[in-house]
């Protein structure tokens, strides 16, 4: 099981995450160089919304009544998933991994190389300062240099 600040931690340890309130203080909204990951509703807290592959989407509402049909999204690429105990957390973290690839998938091809540049080697901060502006992908280049081994994790040389 996970709550609200755990997910919150773990969006924002991708590369590349940013966190917005875009549709009013009650849905915070984690995209992935621009693009939306993964929403919550931050007045109960207690299910998210994430992109899915489409015979995935369909395989786990079936096999999970706790998965379904994306809550306002397009129903055939977004589930939402309940945080009520009933799915494991591993499960829970491998949906928010799996929306997060699904959305670096479908990024435009003049993205993918920065942004693969940006897994392959980033530099961090202590306060992770990773912004989107216009487009381009900027990295505040202050810290320590680290490399991402894999979805949801960071590691400094």
């Amino acid at each position: 099981m996970l709550n609200v600040e755990e997910l919150r931690d773990y969006c924002l340890a991708k590369p590349v995450v940013t966190e917005g309130l875009p549709f009013g203080e009650d849905t915070l909204v984690f995209k992935v160089a621009g693009k939306i990951f993964l929403l919550i509703g931050l007045e109960k807290g207690d299910r998210f919304n994430v992109k899915c592959d489409p015979e995935l989407a369909i395989e786990l509402r079936e096999r999970h009544p706790e998965v379904q049909p994306g809550y306002h999204m397009n129903k055939k690429l977004w589930n939402t998933v309940a945080m009520d105990g009933t799915l494991t957390r591993k499960q829970l973290l491998e949906m928010i991994d799996h929306s997060y690839a699904e959305v670096v998938k479908s990024l435009p091809k003049k993205r993918k190389p920065k942004l693969a540049a940006l897994l392959n080697k980033c530099y961090l901060n202590r306060r992770n300062l990773i912004r989107y502006f216009h487009e381009e992908i900027y990295i505040g280049t202050v810290g320590l240099p680290c490399f991402w081994y894999g979805p949801g994790t960071v590691n400094a040389l």
